[in-house]
């Protein structure tokens, strides 16, 4: 398979040198549905610059770090930093694979120019049933993650059947977290455990049975259980009640094994890894200078979800709706907080006299 060259014009990383000596070279792309353009007086060498400097072995060490903390007295604090880690590596990994299926030669810009929610749509037109390819570029076929594992190996050493095999492969774990990454309690938790440990840390033991008596707890010993473990959060989501101005701090919990993402983190961080090297090989670095990597035994990308099964996200608090609240408009909202604001300067200088 022939790597994709840059395009002639300006789309995707063409280079546009204006109509005069002082003007910037632009490429133009899409960040999801958002057109944008990306401008520098050197912009082959930034790009080169940012792709060279990134490492995934990062992720490898807190896995291997961390994991040996889990049999200590430090186990959660461990696990956190795994579960943290492990969030990170997934929406780098996203990153990547969204710049490269949208901005293969503008990956500086692309990556400095997206939200949250570019990605999120990027990631949903590529396992999307049939995927969105509007907005994908040209290189990338009907099947856009395997197009990408494709190319990923195309100048590896492996065999034909070997090639494809993998490709199929890694098309597939990547298929699984990009829907691990669109899953909003997956977000929720990681965001919340990130942004100054706002979470609670611990997992947590679901079993369900019938009651034989109305209001007495089913015996231990006849009832299923559902999911459990030692690692986990609990953690609070704004529940939307009324648009955006009211809410519900409703409780949520989430239990993983730490282990499973340790491997994870392993597991993403070749993959980083190689997608980087198919960037910087469209981008006409040195093949000599970009590694590809494979794990050594096949059954390392089923690690990663080996241990998890059962019930892993549950929300036992109570109920809250917008008809359990007293709405209040916005604009009246506002009046409220100004005079309640006004009247309490007032009190207070009035106690300072």
């Amino acid at each position: 398979m022939t790597r994709p060259t840059r395009p002639d014009g300006v789309p995707d990383g063409g280079t546009s040198t204006g109509k005069g000596p002082d003007l910037a070279s632009g490429a133009a792309f899409f960040v999801g549905r958002r057109p944008q353009m990306s401008w520098a007086w050197d912009m082959p060498e930034r790009q080169l610059e940012f792709l060279r400097g990134i490492d995934a072995r990062y992720f490898e060490h807190v896995a291997v770090s961390q994991g040996a903390l889990l049999e200590s007295d430090q186990r959660q604090y461990a696990a956190a930093a795994i579960r943290v880690a492990y969030g990170q590596s997934l929406e780098t990994l996203m990153a990547f694979i969204g710049a490269a299926v949208q901005a293969p030669h503008s990956t500086l810009g692309w990556m400095l120019s997206y939200k949250n929610e570019d990605l999120r749509t990027v990631i949903k037109d590529l396992v999307g049933t049939p995927p969105t390819l509007d907005y994908l570029h040209p290189w990338i076929g009907s099947e856009p993650l395997k197009s990408l594992a494709e190319q990923m190996l195309a100048l590896t050493d492996q065999d034909a059947d070997g090639k494809d095999r993998l490709a199929r492969v890694f098309a597939r774990v990547w298929s699984r977290w990009c829907t691990e990454f669109l899953d909003p309690d997956e977000a929720f938790e990681y965001n919340s455990l990130k942004h100054g440990t706002r979470a609670r840390l611990g997992g947590f033991e679901l079993f369900i049975g019938p009651e034989h008596q109305p209001g007495v707890p089913a015996d231990l010993t006849n009832m299923r259980m559902f999911g459990s473990s030692e690692f986990g959060s609990t953690f609070f989501v704004a529940e939307k009640l009324s648009g955006a101005l009211h809410h519900y701090p409703r409780k949520h919990s989430r239990i993983w094994s730490p282990d499973s993402l340790a491997y994870g983190l392993q597991l993403m961080a070749i993959s980083i890894n190689n997608v980087v090297a198919i960037l910087r090989l469209m981008n006409d670095d040195d093949p000599r200078d970009c590694e590809f990597r494979v794990p050594q035994d096949e059954e390392a990308f089923d690690l990663p979800w080996r241990s998890t099964s059962g019930v892993r996200s549950m929300s036992l608090d109570l109920k809250l709706t917008l008809e359990n609240i007293d709405a209040i408009p916005s604009k009246e909202l506002e009046s409220q907080l100004r005079a309640s604001r006004a009247s309490y300067i007032r009190e207070d200088r009035a106690e300072e006299v």
